[in-house]
């Protein structure tokens, strides 16, 4: 297996951890009655959870590309340090 795809497998335990974190802490500041509903009246913010939100959203913004151009190297079979 090439060193891209061990960077994109690398990258799918960081993706469970920002959603898991994110996941976490709306049903800690929400609750989990609220977490079932379809959300229509949102709670008042938690600066936490808020990070955690935009953490999550700037994770899933650059996360594709990397997914994309991770599998072309991989496919080209470009194995040189300007793709490390």
């Amino acid at each position: 297996m090439t060193t891209e795809l061990w960077l994109l497998f690398a990258s799918l335990p960081i993706y469970a951890l920002y959603l898991g974190a994110q996941s976490i802490l709306y049903r800690w500041h929400h609750g989990l009655w609220y977490a079932q509903t379809a959300r229509d009246a949102e709670g008042p913010p938690s600066p936490i959870l808020g990070r955690a939100e935009r953490a999550l959203r700037n994770f899933f913004e650059t996360w594709p590309a990397f997914i994309v151009l991770t599998l072309i190297a991989h496919l080209a079979h470009q194995h040189d340090q300007l793709v490390f």
